[in-house]
């Protein structure tokens, strides 16, 4: 595997670089029909993140997107078979970049901790080449990443991004190397733009709730290291131009952690070029999407309320974009008031679109409970065309309480990839991804029952208690 991954990227480096990137051109446009689910996942991002913009943006963007990360592959192949004179070609560093870094990281000054903090951008990879574009040495640097299943493939990586000066740091074993560096006055690079899970801290990334990893800020705030962002700003074809900026901050493990994604949201979102750049194919929000876990936001550290004071607003814009099908019952709809209540509580940036033929639906809207309503087409087969059509919305999750194949069907044609709903026996529900158990094999009569039984739907997937329902930030 490792030879035939030489050979390819020793053949790739010879290619004329028109001819790679028309096959970026080419594999990009691949990438949405071999992996709809990537597709959709960056156009859901895009929406979320910016709700101004249209349609047509959007899929300019994820289209420029799509070819960047192939070109990411690419240069991930052919960078360990590129000479020093070609890779001066390739990258540059900004001017006030280089007068940063011989007044704060040439050897001909005393060392001082640094951490750099770096994002995953198209050209990302080639950072650990900086230094042979630079005329003076440098002090130690090194980057701690993500090891490789492959002990050869990851021994192969060490080797060829570390030929230039940057000592690359398994983050499974690296992490006592970097503190020592840190001690000794050296820089430590850390990619911190990634999901953290269960463990990471929990703060507002556009606009919606999103773990990071305190791993920077924790270094920074231990070693009174000055903190810097990092990006290999893309100026063309395997072209890029490096800058790095300081972070103005307090060296606290939070403020650090803030500061440095409140640096990248404002990067990103600057230009079109820098937000084609980002890596949206990663679900940076993808936490608190498993069922068991969807209804509620309970993370082990809980930065939104210090994060949204920073920003001067009092709670989450609502930006997730969740759907609920539900009865044409009225009284179904009207009882069903209190558990909305509960899961606008419960989840403040959830955006709810409630569907249904019953006109009650403009009541629940009007006493803040939703965002919008949809009033579900009278003939079956026109409201599957209706639907069609209300696929570009790009839901992230339904709710289907109605318990009929019609409903189900609707939440299909959505292509949402999170359709939900109350199971009477197994296999019953097929067209759901979670259909949960709950309940009697019949469903009750009565409004109140209905609506129990709801709750508990809900409550599986993590709604707290009524007593226990955390304040809206």
């Amino acid at each position: 595997m490792l030879f035939l991954i030489r050979i390819l990227g020793a053949v790739l480096a010879r290619l004329p670089e028109p001819c790679l990137a028309m096959l970026c051109l080419v594999l990009g446009a691949v990438i949405g029909p071999v992996k709809p689910k990537r597709k959709r996942t960056t156009l859901a991002n895009l929406k979320a993140a910016f709700p101004e913009k249209g349609a047509a943006w959007r899929q300019k963007i994820y289209r420029e997107h799509s070819r960047r990360v192939i070109e990411t592959g690419l240069l991930v192949l052919i960078l360990p078979h590129l000479r020093k004179a070609r890779l001066r070609q390739m990258f540059a560093i900004d001017a006030a970049t280089r007068t940063l870094i011989e007044a704060r990281f040439s050897r001909a000054h005393p060392a001082r901790a640094a951490i750099l903090g770096i994002p995953h951008l198209t050209l990302t990879e080639a950072i650990t080449v900086m230094p042979a574009l630079l005329e003076h040495a440098i002090h130690p640097t090194s980057a701690i990443f993500r090891p490789l299943a492959s002990p050869k493939l990851d021994r192969w990586v060490k080797e060829t991004r570390s030929q230039h000066g940057v000592q690359l740091l398994s983050r499974k074993e690296g992490y006592t190397m970097a503190r020592r560096g840190l001690r000794e006055g050296e820089t430590v690079g850390v990619l911190f733009d990634q999901k953290a899970g269960r463990s990471g801290a929990l703060l507002s990334f556009f606009g919606r709730p999103a773990s990071s990893t305190e791993l920077p800020g924790i270094l920074a705030e231990h070693y009174a290291a000055d903190v810097f962002g990092v990006a290999l700003e893309r100026t063309g074809f395997f072209r890029a131009q490096l800058k790095i900026e300081p972070i103005a901050c307090e060296k606290t493990a939070v403020d650090v952690t803030l500061a440095l994604n409140d640096w990248l949201e404002r990067y990103v979102s600057s230009t079109d070029e820098r937000t084609a750049d980002w890596l949206w194919m990663h679900d940076r929000w993808g936490n608190y999407k498993k069922t068991p876990e969807r209804l509620r936001l309970d993370p082990k550290r809980n930065l939104l309320i210090k994060h949204l004071k920073r920003r001067g607003l009092g709670t989450l814009e609502r930006r997730t974009n969740v759907w609920m099908l539900l009865p044409e019952d009225a009284r179904l709809l009207r009882a069903s008031e209190a558990l909305l209540a509960r899961i606008r509580a419960a989840r403040p940036d959830f955006a709810l679109t409630l569907c249904s033929r019953s006109k009650a639906l403009k009541l629940l809207c009007d006493r803040g409970l939703a965002e919008r309503v949809v009033y579900i087409d009278p003939s079956p087969r026109a409201a599957r065309r209706q639907f069609a059509k209300l696929r570009e919305d790009l839901p992230e999750t339904v709710f289907v309480f109605e318990e009929s194949t019609l409903a189900d069907l609707l939440a299909q044609t959505l292509h949402c990839p999170q359709r939900i709903g109350i199971s009477r026996k197994k296999g019953d529900r097929p067209r759901l991804t979670d259909a949960v158990k709950v309940g009697a094999a019949e469903a009750p009569q009565t409004p109140a029952a209905r609506v129990r039984e709801w709750t508990a739907l809900c409550e599986q997937c993590g709604l707290p208690k009524a007593e226990t329902v955390p304040p809206n930030a």
